[in-house]
């Protein structure tokens, strides 16, 4: 499998079946939006992807529990820190839930990983790149030749992004802050305080991964810089060992409407608040069918365009199972084959490049239209189907598979209204047979009428 690499902007082979992935989680102080369901469904995806190809991946998520929107809406809303950090955080998992995302192994709360974070501060002074001044423990850029790789940032362009008179350069980025009173700190060999933002990563997942490098670590563009740069230079600086990570992962920006999201612009649109009008599958839809890295832009249109998509592979699904075998005598059955085999393989050969689930998905419409091209379909090509279909949801779930109806389960009351209802048909009592429709419908179930029979699904 080939991935595209941010720091080389080049496509790199996975040399390795055992991998190790951290992705950057988010900082609880408020409800998580669909920006965040953009990256988190997509390395769900991703990482359903590998261990379905026979990868074994440990994959680690950050809580980011200490930063100082936490400490602002804590003081806001007349909170404790923890109180509010462990509240938000219990929301976050019940979003994570709804939308079906299960692929994390570990999720590392940084409050618990102080004494780590205090332990890679020391080594980042022993080997010359922190000082400390009366507002903390700073990280000094100049010493670290490569700090802007990453963004394609020269240090002499850097904005002071953490004022403090004496830093020895604006570029400087915090390690350990001097607590303030009134605010959670923990004791250090520098004083009460509290830790950076972007050191809290790097304790945790040198932690954690039990080494300084590890194989892939993904998070959303705009953590490129100062976030990721960051993390970097503590850790290549900390440990001698350079590269940190193998592959660098971004996924692209989620606008509304082609604004970017915020709050003052009211267009902040919450996980839940979405949730409330499409389904989970449909809003996995909505994503999938841009490239992880590419920008997306949510619309009304756009979701209402997944929602038929989700409906368009769940009754593609429902047909296949209720597919009439007809006369197959004088059919090239192995022509079928070959040619589902082949939409088959391609939708694989897409996902294996970069992880291109537009171009991926566009081989399951294909054989979507392929198949509605036939009249009837031999028993093997159909069994090909239904096992492809079923690989496929159990990497990307973006079909309830409740709402599927399988001849062999449709109740047996149902079915019988169903074959009443075509008895009233052959005799032309067309109204008594709609009632019968109405009845089946009232239970859940709907008839489809075709030239070879009728078929049976539930209302989705």
């Amino acid at each position: 499998m080939k991935l595209y690499d941010t720091l080389s902007k080049t496509k790199k082979t996975l040399t390795k079946k055992t991998l190790r992935l951290f992705v950057c989680g988010p900082t609880v102080y408020d409800l998580s939006h669909i920006g965040h369901a953009r990256t988190y469904v997509a390395f769900d995806m991703f990482v359903n992807y590998l261990r379905f190809g026979g990868y074994k991946v440990f994959y680690l998520q950050n809580i980011t529990d200490i930063a100082e929107e936490v400490k602002k809406r804590a003081k806001e809303k007349g909170l404790k820190e923890k109180e509010l950090a462990e509240s938000f955080e219990k929301e976050y998992f019940k979003d994570m839930s709804a939308l079906k995302i299960d692929s994390v192994d570990k999720y590392a709360r940084a409050s618990d990983y102080i004494q780590d974070i205090t332990d890679q501060i020391k080594e980042l002074e022993k080997a010359g790149y922190a000082y400390q001044t009366d507002n903390g423990v700073y990280y000094r850029v100049k010493n670290f030749k490569n700090y802007g790789q990453l963004s394609g940032q020269s240090t002499d362009e850097l904005k002071d992004l953490e004022k403090d008179s004496q830093k020895e350069n604006p570029a400087d980025f915090a390690l350990w802050k001097t607590a303030k009173e009134g605010e959670q700190s923990w004791d250090s060999p520098w004083g009460k305080g509290r830790p950076g933002w972007h050191i809290e990563d790097t304790a945790l997942t040198y932690k954690e991964f039990k080494s300084p490098q590890y194989e892939l670590h993904g998070g959303a563009r705009d953590l490129i810089f100062p976030h990721h740069e960051a993390e970097i230079a503590q850790m290549e600086a900390a440990y001698g060992k350079s590269p940190m990570v193998q592959i660098w992962m971004h996924t692209g920006f989620l606008n509304i409407k082609g604004q970017k999201m915020s709050k003052s612009l009211g267009n902040f649109i919450t996980i839940r608040d979405i949730l409330k009008t499409y389904s989970p599958q449909t809003l996995r839809i909505f994503f999938v069918v841009k490239h992880y890295r590419s920008p997306i832009d949510y619309t009304p249109d756009a979701l209402e365009e997944a929602k038929n998509n989700e409906l368009k592979i769940t009754n593609f699904w429902t047909d296949v199972l209720w597919g009439k075998e007809g006369d197959l005598q004088n059919k090239d059955t192995k022509k079928e084959e070959a040619a589902i085999s082949g939409h088959i393989k391609n939708f694989w050969e897409f996902l294996d490049d970069d992880f291109n689930t537009p171009g991926a998905f566009g081989e399951l419409f294909k054989l979507i239209t392929y198949f509605y091209e036939l009249k009837d379909l031999a028993p093997k090509p159909r069994d090909l189907i239904l096992k492809f279909l079923k690989d496929v949801n159990s990497i990307f779930y973006i079909v309830d598979t409740a709402n599927l109806t399988d001849p062999k389960n449709v109740p047996s009351d149902i079915m019988a209204l169903v074959m009443e209802r075509e008895k009233l048909r052959t005799e032309k009592d067309f109204g008594g047979a709609d009632i019968v429709r109405n009845t089946i419908e009232k239970q859940g179930y709907i008839v489809e009428d075709r030239t070879d029979g009728p078929i049976i699904k539930k209302r989705v």
